[in-house]
């Protein structure tokens, strides 16, 4: 009967030991084979996918290695903060068994992503589930603080029991944090209506306004419009004084073909002499209206485009330019009240 017993003892034994390592076998295939389905979406630039297949191997055949391939595609897909979970989950199940080399990448690559990523905190009753972007990140108690990227909008989404306890859009800066709370109402603001829908870098819906986002008047565009006047102007100015200039200059050479046909004769009245004479008045006034014009225009330019850099706050009260026309003087004036 002994030998009975132990003999069945054995057998279970063997056959308990032939099952673990058959299940063993069959995880380890199944392991490879997502591990290798996922390099391959890495490598066709499908970072997001390859994260989740990355993962999917982890849950099947657990091992602190894989949280470095899926830190890499994390960080691919820009998602820096799931990246950054990964490499710091990688440093410190690995610990000492991380090669010198491959620790001091990681170390640097975690470096850069803090800089990069923001902290969500959530207050919420025990087994709330926390959602962000519609990804399921984490159950009450939290462990830690939810890392996301910065500068994008998440919609954070406390969910227990099938029942909303809060909705809150967020967008941090680098290194920002802030806490959710089950006790908040799922809008961003009590004292402003809730503004339109937009739709994130992640593809989710978020609202305009962000929670705890001050608001910011509009800025007073009047500097802008003054210095881009006075762009225009002076650029006008400009050419007009170099217009004014090439006439002045054809005037002169008008007048010289007329003191080469006549010499010192002031009685020199002939039909060539005559049409010399007066294209060279012509052009003359031309130039002279012209180069006046142009710097004063030019300094009006001038003028409003220091007031608009240093974004004055007086008023402008009735400007404008009025051409000035006299003897011995042709010009603009710049008429108003500063």
């Amino acid at each position: 009967m002994r030998l009975q017993f132990i003999f069945k003892v054995l057998i279970m034994i063997f056959a308990t030991s032939f099952t673990s390592a058959a299940l063993a076998d069959d995880e380890d295939a199944q392991a490879k084979e997502l591990f290798e389905k996922a390099t391959t979406v890495f490598n066709n630039g499908q970072y997001a996918n390859a994260a989740a297949l990355f993962r999917q191997a982890n849950n099947v055949k657990p091992t602190w290695k894989l949280q470095y391939n899926i830190g890499q595609a994390e960080s691919a897909a820009k998602r820096y903060g799931l990246a950054l979970e990964a490499f710091e989950l990688y440093l410190a199940d690995g610990g000492d068994d991380i090669p010198p080399e491959r620790n001091e990448e990681v170390l640097k690559e975690v470096r850069r992503l803090r800089s990069m990523v923001a902290s969500v905190n959530v207050e919420a009753p025990g087994g709330t589930e926390v959602f962000v972007n519609g990804v399921l990140r984490a159950t009450t108690p939290l462990e830690g603080v939810i890392k996301v990227t910065a500068g994008k909008r998440h919609e954070v989404k406390l969910l227990q029991d099938g029942t909303v306890l809060a909705i809150r859009t967020v967008r941090l800066s680098g290194g920002d944090s802030t806490t959710v709370s089950a006790t908040e109402e799922p809008v961003e603001s009590s004292t402003t209506p809730a503004p339109e829908a937009v739709s994130n870098d992640d593809g989710m819906t978020a609202d305009k306004k962000e929670a705890g986002e001050s608001k910011v008047a509009p800025a007073n565009n009047k500097g802008g419009k003054m210095m881009l006047i006075g762009t225009v102007l002076l650029t006008t100015g400009g050419l007009a004084a170099i217009g004014g200039g090439i006439i002045g200059g054809l005037s002169i050479g008008k007048a010289g073909e007329l003191k080469d046909l006549c010499g010192d004769d002031k009685n020199c009245v002939n039909d060539e002499a005559v049409n010399l004479a007066d294209s060279a008045w012509t052009l003359g006034v031309t130039s002279n209206v012209l180069i006046s014009a142009g710097v004063a225009i030019g300094v009006t330019g001038i003028i409003l485009m220091v007031l608009g850099s240093k974004k004055k706050k007086e008023q402008l009260a009735d400007l404008r330019v009025v051409p000035v026309m006299s003897p011995g003087l042709n010009g603009f004036v710049l008429e108003g009240r500063f």
